[in-house]
């Protein structure tokens, strides 16, 4: 189908006027691949996004069935242990079986790793979670349904400068996702009232965090006795792994004299282990999670999974989940699974697509265009340690910024 038929089809459903499927000849099963984090430092998202695409999986094929499509999906799931070399060895398997549409990698230092040799191998990537600035290139065949983090950047630059902040320490992985979102708030900071960042990096394979800590202790103390008590913040930018160091912190009270804050995959897991849900209740822990849906699908979802692995859900797995639903439709509407038919299709049928995760429109680098944060806080509810949500951050291209509710994010 030519894309002149494919922007034809897309108007006419746009208009309400035809059923995604309708009129739309049987194809063969398509499989996708998926690789994802199942273990490492960023389990939670894989666990997360894997069982996000079982739904997918099974929502897709009941939805053909009730078309009367003989068309079938089979999402196959690779592990890349947030790990990049991994990460490329798990996308050549998934190459040697004939996959060339694949869901992932998650993480901006795994997707780093793979985006050149995708291109040139004619694999189209979506990843769900990847967000680090440096990989928004236009033309090439990663597309990622996560803003990228300039926006996340001028979010929490907003929120810390409302909130009194006026030196900042941020303790961040030393991968490429931690350094630029390092760079971005630092001149989101800048730009907002001459705000001071401090990058303290950590090794990602460290799992002993006692001298970046001390290190913290004492650029904390030096910050407070420059710009006063209350006037002096922390940035943890970590995978799973802040939960260690949330802990390892609790140890020293020093580190309870900022107020701390943190990135989706720093808080996620924090109130599964006492001692870190106790310390970030005492700092003032706020974080934000990616996604504008609240949907009974998100919801049969996020219940799935903390039956089944007890966490909460880290909500890019539902990026990961309209992935999957975007892939099916460019692939009814195009009859094809071709890159070269992707890579023009795609773009086209996100610009209408309303997902679980929100609106997935593209820009021009092939990232969302909208970002969708709500900002958190832990609280204690009778003993239990309870994520509350504090205010909604709206990026729309077309109209601006919107703090929801009213413009005082704190």
């Amino acid at each position: 189908m030519r894309l002149t038929s494919i922007l034809l089809v897309l108007t006419v459903m746009a208009t309400g006027h035809l059923s995604p499927a309708s009129g739309i000849c049987d194809q063969e099963n398509l499989t996708i691949g998926a690789l994802l984090p199942m273990s490492g430092d960023w389990a939670s998202t894989g666990i997360s996004a894997q069982i996000a695409l079982e739904h997918a999986e099974a929502d897709i094929n009941n939805f053909l069935t009730d078309m009367n499509k003989s068309t079938r999906i089979q999402i196959i799931v690779k592990d890349t242990r947030t790990d990049p070399e991994a990460t490329f060895e798990a996308l050549k398997e998934l190459e040697a079986q004939g996959l060339r549409i694949i869901i992932g990698p998650e993480d901006s230092a795994s997707l780093s790793r793979v985006r050149e040799y995708a291109n040139e191998s004619g694999i189209i990537l979506i990843s769900g979670g990847s967000t680090a600035p440096s990989l928004a290139i236009s033309g090439d065949t990663t597309f990622r349904l996560a803003s990228d983090d300039t926006n996340l950047a001028n979010a929490m630059a907003d929120l810390m400068t409302r909130n009194g902040a006026k030196a900042v320490v941020a303790l961040a992985r030393n991968d490429v996702w931690g350094n630029d979102l390092i760079n971005a708030t630092a001149e989101s900071l800048s730009q907002m009232g001459g705000v001071k960042m401090t990058p303290l990096r950590y090794n990602p394979n460290s799992d002993d965090f006692s001298q970046i800590l001390g290190d913290l202790r004492a650029l904390l103390e030096d910050a407070r006795d420059e710009y006063g008590d209350g006037a002096v913040a922390v940035y943890l930018i970590a995978f799973d792994e802040s939960m260690e160091i949330l802990v390892q912190a609790s140890r020293d009270p020093a580190l309870a004299s900022a107020r701390w804050y943190g990135t989706d995959p720093s808080g996620v897991l924090i109130r599964e282990d006492e001692r870190a849900a106790q310390f970030a209740i005492k700092v003032g822990f706020i974080y934000p999670t990616f996604s504008q849906g609240n949907s009974s699908v998100v919801r049969r979802i996020a219940e799935d999974i903390r039956e089944r692995q007890k966490i909460d859900m880290v909500s890019y797995a539902m990026n990961d989940y309209d992935a999957a639903w975007l892939i099916t439709y460019t692939y009814l509407l195009t009859g094809s699974s071709d890159p070269a038919d992707f890579m023009r299709a795609l773009p086209v049928f996100a610009r209408t697509y309303r997902g679980y995760s929100g609106d997935a429109v593209l820009n021009d680098a092939g990232d969302r265009a909208f970002a969708f944060y709500t900002f958190w806080s832990l609280r204690d509810s009778d003993g239990i340690p309870q994520n509350v949500p504090l205010s909604r951050y709206i990026f729309n291209p077309y109209e601006g910024v919107f703090w929801i509710p009213g413009d005082e994010p704190s």
